[in-house]
């Protein structure tokens, strides 16, 4: 078991390594490349004999992947558990790993890719739109600050918890989170449907019946796309030809 002050120094080298859990991502075996150079200097500062290393790493090389911004969650726990490996056995250590990288990846997948993600891409086009293209890149700023945030933090919250991170997992603040984003996403993508079909109306070199013509069949399009729920960045990228087309019109 390591010192408190020599974990500290170990959670901080920790935390960068881990922001480059994707980047030797393969079909095979994920990101357990980017997990081992990830838990690397805990491995270092550890007091394991050379045979123990070689387990620790065929362990943690088997098939991982889990969502990358919830991820830290996941690794400072198991620097815990590794850390106190006389009293967590391989099995359980692994077991954790695998239970716990699927429930984060579910839940991170359905909040980042199903959620915020369109949310984001949908504001920035809107902030664009109404304010300029430097005020565009205003969320996105925001959410790489965000995220490094989050990554820090969770990576201390599953250092502090280990296996107790189940009660964490059990909290409704998770599924809330996901519906709140989604609902956020679907508000702006109908600001920037209304956006569109504004900015096509006013720049349209036709007048009269055809120009409303113009706009109600954009507005038949998007009733179409959200009756059949359609991700908001399918709603997004079908949204863009359209306006091309009406813009040659």
């Amino acid at each position: 078991m390591l010192k408190n002050k020599t974990l500290d120094i170990i959670r901080k080298r920790l935390f960068f390594r881990s922001l480059a859990l994707q980047a030797s991502w393969t079909s095979r075996r994920m990101q357990s490349l980017g997990l081992i150079y990830a838990l690397y200097p805990w491995l270092e500062s550890s007091n394991l004999q050379l045979k123990e290393k070689v387990i620790f790493c065929r362990r943690h090389l088997a098939y991982f992947n889990t969502n990358p911004y919830y991820a830290n969650f996941l690794i400072g726990g198991l620097i815990r558990l590794e850390d106190d490996s006389c009293d967590n056995p391989g099995q359980l250590i692994s077991s954790y790993k695998e239970s716990l990288g699927r429930a984060l990846a579910s839940l991170g997948d359905q909040f980042f890719w199903l959620g915020l993600r369109p949310a984001l891409l949908s504001l920035s086009i809107v902030a664009g739109l109404c304010c300029g293209p430097q005020a565009a890149l205003l969320p996105v700023l925001f959410f790489a600050i965000a995220q490094l945030i989050l990554r820090w933090k969770s990576l201390n919250i599953g250092f502090e918890l280990g296996l107790d991170i189940a009660d964490l997992m059990a909290n409704s603040v998770w599924h809330k989170s996901i519906g709140i984003a989604k609902h956020i996403a679907t508000l702006l993508a109908g600001i920037l449907t209304g956006l569109v079909v504004v900015w096509v109306y006013q720049n349209s070199d036709t007048t009269g019946t055809l120009s409303n013509v113009y706009v109600m069949v954009t507005g038949v399009i998007s009733f179409v796309i959200f009756k059949r729920k359609m991700p908001v960045e399918g709603i997004v990228l079908t949204m863009l030809p359209v306006l091309a087309v009406l813009s040659y019109l």
